[in-house]
């Protein structure tokens, strides 16, 4: 196996180079690993390189980004061979997430990592013809697929000509949850356990406050604030979407938000606002540090305290909505800063 062998070349600190299939080259150089491949463009063509893995003094460390090269083959969001032979041998990590928070990779450590595993991605297509609809269904990496004859509304078509609506869920690999150190300060990078429920993979990156936690489970548990651990212990179903945690109120508390929510709206319908302007007298917006904000249907603010209820929606659709019955007082996680990852990863 050519990636085993460069592995070995590139632990040893040898060089050398390796052709392999659809004109590429996996390369060893003293510092890095790398596909090279020839890119035929529409104006012109160009070698091009992605990035397997790369060396931190003794230590080697494997890409797990989704590869340019992978795009080309139109192999989106699907793990290389030589990653998923990397994810088996060497710790991973998304160098495009190191890259988009500005971390440096050079002190980069890891710290705990959990099991590599496949999730299931929720995928839909409209209108596929027959030869589209036979591709996917001969897609190993394809389950769960479901499909129903499309209505016919397009000018032209041939008549008995079939197109089909389709969902289905995609199996990608995912090299599992990392808990690093990059400059004395640690990060947890992993999939939002919640939306994986909805078919959603939505990657993410925190900087927790402590720096002392050494495994995973660990540092979920340090994102939980105080309140949020008193609310599970009293028996409180609390619920979460993305960095906000949803505690239960009391019944009390639950008057008082529902008296001022309705002063708000006979304050507008004062001001003589039409019905839409009285539907969203109450509406707010949750945002926590640099990511998107959560829009939610009734927001009440008292003393600094948010308390919502009805719809949360998350403005980048990396969550699914959420509905809460009554009033729940909305708290942020305790991390220091976190990321939305953009792009693929492994």
């Amino acid at each position: 196996m050519k990636i085993e062998n460069a592995l070995n070349m590139f632990k040893e600190n040898k060089v050398g180079s390796f052709k392999l299939q659809n004109n590429t080259v996996l390369v060893v150089t003293p510092n890095a690993m790398a596909l090279r491949y020839y890119d035929e463009g529409y104006r012109d063509s160009t070698v091009k390189q992605d990035i397997l893995a790369a060396r931190i003094g003794v230590i080697v460390i494997g890409n797990s980004s989704a590869l340019e090269y992978a795009r080309r083959l139109d192999r989106r969001g699907v793990v290389t061979d030589e990653q998923l032979y990397l994810s088996e041998q060497v710790p991973m990590i998304p160098f495009t997430v190191l890259k988009q928070a500005e971390l440096n990779i050079n002190t980069y450590r890891e710290i705990d990592c959990g099991e590599s595993e496949t999730l299931l991605r929720r995928e839909s297509r409209t209108r596929l013809l027959e030869s589209q609809l036979d591709e996917l269904e001969s897609d190993s990496n394809v389950v769960q697929l479901t499909k129903e004859k499309a209505e016919s509304d397009s000018y032209g078509e041939r008549k008995g000509h079939k197109r089909w609506n389709v969902s289905f869920m995609r199996k990608q690999h995912f090299a599992g949850a990392r808990l690093f150190e990059v400059n004395n300060k640690r990060f947890l990078l992993d999939v939002d356990r919640v939306e994986l429920k909805h078919g959603i993979i939505n990657p993410f990156l925190v900087e927790l406050q402590s720096a002392t936690v050494s495994t995973v489970a660990e540092a979920y548990e340090s994102l939980k604030p105080v309140d949020v651990k008193v609310a599970e212990q009293q028996g409180k179903t609390v619920k979460r979407q993305g960095e906000w945690f949803f505690i239960p109120v009391s019944e009390f508390e639950a008057k008082r938000c529902q008296k001022l929510a309705d002063k708000r709206i006979a304050e507008v319908k004062a001001s003589g606002e039409n019905r839409f302007g009285i539907e969203r007298a109450n509406r707010g917006v949750l945002r926590a540090g640099r990511n998107r904000p959560n829009n939610v249907d009734t927001m009440i603010e008292i003393d600094g305290d948010f308390f919502v209820k009805g719809t949360v929606s998350h403005s980048g659709r990396e969550h699914k909505d959420m509905t809460l019955k009554g009033f729940h007082r909305a708290v942020p996680n305790t991390s220091q800063t976190s990321w939305t990852i953009e792009g693929d990863i492994d």
